[in-house]
């Protein structure tokens, strides 16, 4: 009832209700969307300790395609792509942003090892 008498002579009328709603989503949606991608990357940009061998890969790929070898591209890029795809992956090789006793790297000492570190 409401929708209907605040839609009625306007260019909405002629759509449904379902029509009007899922018009709304799509246009609060990408809003929202695109407010929320921004803090996500920074916050993801920012975890990433030693980033030197992700660079490196960079490297490769773009000398590959300076070289024209399109095979050593297409597999770098694949290696980049499933690095970056899977955060575990792309956090044990650029390394942890944890340091102290919370530093997985220091799971896997002895106890006689986790003393000298503290």
């Amino acid at each position: 009832m409401l929708f209907s008498m605040l839609v009625s002579s306007s260019f909405l009328a002629s759509y449904s209700l379902t029509t009007f709603y899922v018009g709304v989503v799509f246009v609060l949606g990408g809003t929202v969307r695109t407010s929320l991608i921004w803090p996500s990357y920074k916050a993801w940009v920012y975890e990433a300790v030693e980033t030197d061998p992700v660079l490196k890969l960079v490297d490769y790929i773009y000398n590959k395609r300076y070289e024209e070898d399109l095979v050593g591209e297409e597999e770098g890029y694949r290696m980049l792509r499933e690095i970056l795809h899977t955060h575990e992956f792309f956090k044990s090789i650029c390394g942890s942003c944890m340091r102290g006793t919370l530093d997985p790297a220091k799971d896997f000492l002895s106890e006689d090892e986790e003393i000298k570190v503290k």
